[in-house]
């Protein structure tokens, strides 16, 4: 089984210019002049799906249709395989008893991800026999009273998110969903000794308990890969589907995601949900300051790599919107194709020529935010399906924000009349 929240470890640390007083040494962002060769198109060579499998084995150069496909209820797969240094030490406990119901596991083989601020282990609720995902949060990380405003925030967000739809935010395809098949379950979580979401009152710790995933659509793509099984057409249409029903759902519910990839994209029992509510926001939001938010460079929009890239002194503003998740949400249909992450053979391209990886992330970023000019649709998309491609190009990942569609506007795209309600 895998884990139903995704960590931190999986969010790379931006290094921009908006957080140098942070860390020491980085390399301040380079001009254009020193980017990569570029096609006429806009984008790196790296970036089209000719060459694309030369710099990078996860995205495929072509896709057959025609192979087979593995069921998406497929066997589990861990998120994580962690480093283990032989048996566990003789007299450590094995087992340990959380909010007086489960059960969490304490070995190597129970834990399911680390991060910064939190772990996740495998646990089992004694009461009713089912698997559980026990994410246990760090409390010497981070100054108490601050971590505990996250944590309610986070128990908040997962409880607004179960309850029905309000009739004025719904989409006739959000009509035949329960929100509890679009979002993770919260199954429990720690309270103090007022009842509050907060540190456990008998032992000091904050818990948070959901229901276990199978697999991410991270791991999914892998084992696709590794079986030489590209997608066939109508499973593609069906994940998107599934992919922009659950960011749209989030949006509905009045949330930005913010950090929308296919490791935060869960499989339970053929059903995709969306996970890691840790980073999001109220849409419209005004964040202003960059180093509060963890994200990954190859899914951010442009918009953001410009506000990354701003500095601190310089005023700028970033707006929680549907349509950072768009772009984010884009790259992510781009997978369900190619199997692989869309921008990072253009992200190997930059570290090719810089001295180090503070710098070829600036470089990234400053490409992204200021030298990218068109959609960056790998081609093998176009000849796959080329309604999918025009969804794309013409859509999620289209540069301007101002003129790129929500989630929500996208289901009503051409290319999903024929998509199933469920994988």
């Amino acid at each position: 089984m895998g884990r139903s929240l995704q960590e931190n470890v999986c969010r790379p640390t931006l290094l921009t210019s908006r957080m140098r007083h942070h860390s020491q040494g980085v390399m301040p962002v380079k001009s254009a002049n020193h980017l990569p060769a570029t096609s006429s198109s806009g984008l790196p060579e790296l970036l089209r799906c000719a060459d694309a499998g030369k710099h990078d084995g996860a995205v495929h150069a072509a896709v057959d249709c025609h192979q087979s496909v593995l069921p998406l209820q497929q066997p589990p797969v861990p998120l994580m395989e962690p480093e283990v240094s032989g048996e566990e030490p003789i007299g450590q406990l094995s087992r340990s008893l959380v909010l007086g119901r489960y059960e969490m596991c304490l070995t190597s083989d129970g834990l399911l991800g680390e991060g910064g601020f939190s772990i996740v282990r495998r646990g089992l609720d004694l009461q009713t026999g089912m698997q559980v995902a026990i994410k246990e949060y760090k409390i010497g990380c981070s100054s108490v009273g601050e971590l505990a405003t996250k944590f309610k925030c986070q128990v908040e967000v997962l409880q607004h998110l179960q309850k029905p739809w309000s009739l004025e935010c719904k989409h006739a395809r959000l009509a035949t969903q329960q929100p509890s098949d679009l979002f993770v379950r919260l199954l429990g979580f720690s309270q103090n000794s007022m009842g509050e979401p907060g540190p456990d009152a008998s032992d000091g710790t904050m818990y948070l308990v959901t229901e276990l995933a199978d697999c991410s659509l991270k791991d999914y793509f892998r084992q696709q890969r590794k079986h030489g099984a590209p997608l066939a057409k109508e499973k593609v249409r069906d994940l998107v589907h599934a992919i922009l029903l659950a960011t749209a759902g989030l949006h509905a519910k009045g949330y930005v995601h913010l950090d929308l990839k296919p490791e935060n994209l869960m499989i339970f029992n053929g059903q995709l949900k969306l996970i890691d509510m840790d980073g999001c926001l109220e849409i419209g939001t005004q964040i202003s300051d960059s180093s509060q938010l963890a994200c990954s460079p190859c899914y951010i929009a442009p918009e953001w790599a410009r506000f990354l890239l701003s500095g601190d002194d310089s005023g700028a503003i970033l707006v929680a919107n549907p349509g950072l998740d768009a772009w984010s949400a884009g790259l992510t249909l781009c997978e369900c194709v190619t199997l692989g992450t869309a921008m990072r053979p253009a992200f190997l391209g930059f570290a090719k020529v810089a001295t180090s990886p503070e710098e070829a992330q600036g470089r990234f970023l400053q490409w992204l935010g200021e030298g990218l000019d068109c959609p960056p649709v790998p081609a093998c998309i176009k000849e796959f399906d080329p309604e999918l491609y025009t969804l794309l190009a013409e859509g999620l990942l289209v540069h301007d924000p101002a003129a790129r569609p929500s989630p929500m506007q996208c289901l009503s795209h051409p290319y999903l009349r024929q998509s199933h309600e469920k994988l």
